[in-house]
């Protein structure tokens, strides 16, 4: 049997290829599936035996430093190179400081 995302239901929905109700139920499924899933997740990842460097994630670190780790992380990445982002003055902020009109109809 397929699950479906609820979010994408409704494509499936608009095509004929389900009802709302069956769509309805997929979802239920798919929310009691997970409850059944989550406790055994980590366990479940560590069974195809990636590691974090590999999966590119630092959340797994056996140190429990992970906020640490997450904000050192966070200084790597290049847009925080800079304190303002490459663009932001030229394309952002006049966006930001425009007068936004609203179409009265």
């Amino acid at each position: 049997m397929c699950f479906i995302n609820f979010q994408h239901s409704r494509d499936f929905v608009a095509t004929g290829c389900i009802t709302p109700k069956q769509g309805a139920l997929a979802n239920e499924q798919l929310r009691f599936l997970y409850a059944q899933v989550r406790p055994n997740a980590i366990a479940l990842v560590d069974a195809f035996n990636y590691t974090d460097h590999y999966l590119g994630s630092i959340l797994g670190c056996y140190d429990g430093n992970v906020y640490q780790k997450l904000y050192q992380e966070a200084w790597k990445d290049p847009l925080n190179d800079t304190v303002v982002p490459d663009g932001y003055l030229e394309y952002i902020r006049p966006i930001l400081k425009q007068q936004i009109r609203t179409a009265r109809l």
